[in-house]
Formats: structure tokens, C-alpha cells, sequence
């Protein structure tokens, strides 16, 4: 699996998109889809 590293701005991004396309040995756009993630979340109830 690729890693997305630290991909902060559009340059980077299709940098890591050509790439994965080189990969695949495509010339097709690749989709993709995106979802936000959270680490280390944490809830304290107190009474």
C-alpha cells in the first residue's frame, strides 16, 4: 500500500497521484475517495 506521507498541498498531491498511476501502468484518472480520520479522541465525563 502507498503511503500519502505528508501531503500538504496540491503539487504534492499530484505528485503521489502520478505515481500511483505509473504503478498501475494507467492512463486512466485514478477516483478516489476521502475520509477524515481522528486519532487519539478522547471523551472524560464527569459528575
Amino acid at each position: 500500500m502507498l503511503s500519502l506521507d505528508n501531503v500538504f498541498d496540491e503539487e504534492s498531491f499530484l505528485a503521489f497521484n502520478k505515481r500511483v498511476q505509473d504503478r498501475l501502468k494507467s492512463t486512466e484518472n485514478v477516483i478516489w475517495c476521502c475520509e477524515l480520520k481522528l486519532d487519539g479522541l478522547a471523551v472524560q465525563h464527569s459528575v
